[in-house]
């Protein structure tokens, strides 16, 4: 049984475990960072924000940590007035009515 192998298979394999180990070693960076924050709901310390009381103070202070969280590692620029725009369409589709919907001015 003396099989040869070709040269292309050598180095597919090789890319592949390569590959393999990168993305591994990204996801468990991720997984067991430090520095990562968990964000879920309830864990702020005030129940409103800023005169905002009841449920608009959870939703102020869960937007708050998310923005902090975004201007720590977010690579890129952030267009402040499309993410306001896609937050507010995000909490009309929260109502679940298929007759609702957010426009914008323009849209309009």
């Amino acid at each position: 049984m003396n099989r040869k192998v070709s040269l292309g298979v050598c180095i597919l394999v090789l890319v592949i475990g390569i590959a393999f180990s990168s993305i591994a070693s990204i996801m468990a960076y991720k997984t067991w960072s430090p520095d990562v924050a968990v964000i879920s709901s309830g864990n702020s310390a005030s129940s409103g924000a800023e005169g905002a009381d009841g449920i608009e103070g959870e939703i102020y202070e869960e937007i708050k940590d998310i923005k902090a969280l975004v201007d720590k590692y977010y690579i890129n620029d952030v267009d402040e007035e499309t993410v306001k725009k896609y937050a507010l369409i995000g909490y009309v589709a929260g109502l679940e009515d298929r007759y609702a919907g957010y426009y914008d001015a323009e849209e309009y």
